[in-house]
């Protein structure tokens, strides 16, 4: 029987802990509307993790009275997502934080709702909105769309997108239920369970390590749940465009890590098997383009060097537990042979465990 903790503590302050990278503008636009709706148990902090160019003055940006309230935080440089939120989360002391990014576009009620939700259900690690598209509001966005899942194979998909195929949002995905995963651009987290785990995995720099903290949460003992009754627009894109072969380069290669982080054995081996083939050839086809099919090469060619040196391992040293939010097959069977290529063609209704909302 699979056992999972239950933190009975409830949240009553939160960080909300937004990393930006050079987007001036969202951060102009974004961000006051995310001050103008926290509650009084909730502070708002902006990570400035750039390189590129010098921390923007918040006065001048943002005025005054806005920039007041913020606690700013310049990174003095780029050390990715996952190292910039380590370094900081380790000094705010809260019951919970708001992982999102500057580009996300908040609605009134959207914090009270995502902490109200966590309290109920004291074995949730995470729980994260509906996250819709900014620039296009009748569909989800890209990035976690209405909750994050995950295949036999460590391909991970959302309820409202399969691989670049996004859903349009008809409310077919209103009733909150539990998730593999909860989205990097923005999720509610348990501090003491963010840290139970040692927080994301710095090598990832950028990309996938949401989907990482999410499998080693639920083999910690937590699960995760996506609450749709709260919504966020996000704009996406802002570090990298989503048709980059960087950006593809960097989800090819951290998918890969954490599958080997998180599987082993003649599993880990059979799925690398299929997974190569997989990657370098659906990287071609799907976006018809030979730099991607390059940027997949060197994902994998620089995968396999980190194996040879020791430096990718198995790093999951807890149980193997049967959780929500993980397909018990391939989405590629369903997705390229069979053409089915929404969330509710592939995932059967039976295989969702719903909350109560």
């Amino acid at each position: 029987m699979t056992v999972f903790l239950r933190y009975t503590e409830r949240v009553r302050s939160v960080a909300v802990v937004v990393l930006a990278a050079d987007g001036w503008n969202h951060i102009r636009n974004a961000i006051p509307r995310v001050l103008k709706t926290l509650p009084e148990y909730a502070n708002l902090y902006l990570i400035y993790n750039s390189i590129r160019l010098p921390p923007p003055d918040l006065t001048n940006l943002l005025g005054k009275a806005v920039a007041s309230e913020i606690k700013y935080i310049p990174t003095g440089g780029n050390p990715g997502f996952a190292r910039a939120y380590n370094k900081v989360l380790k000094q705010i002391r809260t019951d919970a934080y708001v992982i999102m990014n500057h580009d996300v576009y908040v609605t009134d009620n959207w914090l009270n709702e995502l902490v109200d939700f966590l309290n109920e259900h004291p074995y949730l690690a995470t729980v994260q909105p509906k996250i819709k598209s900014w620039n296009n509001p009748h569909y989800f966005e890209y990035a976690g769309a209405c909750g994050g899942w995950i295949d036999i194979l460590g391909i991970p998909f959302c309820r409202g997108r399969v691989f670049n195929v996004v859903e349009k949002d008809i409310g077919q995905y209103d009733k909150p239920c539990f998730i593999h995963w909860s989205s990097g651009a923005c999720m509610l987290i348990r501090s003491k369970a963010f840290h139970s785990v040692g927080g994301f995995a710095e090598e990832f720099f950028m990309h996938m390590e949401e989907v990482d903290l999410g499998w080693r949460l639920i083999r910690k003992g937590w699960l995760h749940a996506c609450y749709p009754q709260s919504v966020v627009y996000h704009a996406g894109g802002a570090s990298l465009n989503y048709g980059s072969p960087r950006k593809l380069y960097l989800n090819i290669l951290n998918n890969h890590r954490m599958l080997r982080r998180n599987t082993k054995g003649l599993f880990w081996l059979s799925a690398e098997i299929i997974r190569l083939t997989t990657d370098l050839v659906g990287s071609a086809i799907v976006t018809g383009s030979i730099k991607h099919a390059v940027a997949a090469l060197k994902a994998y060619s620089d995968y396999l060097r980190e194996l040879f040196k020791g430096k990718c391992k198995y790093v999951n040293n807890y149980p193997e537990r049967v959780a929500p939010g993980k397909y018990p097959g391939t989405i590629l069977i369903p997705y390229f042979i069979e053409n089915k290529k929404t969330f509710k063609e592939i995932v059967p209704d039976e295989f969702i465990l719903y909350l109560d909302s």
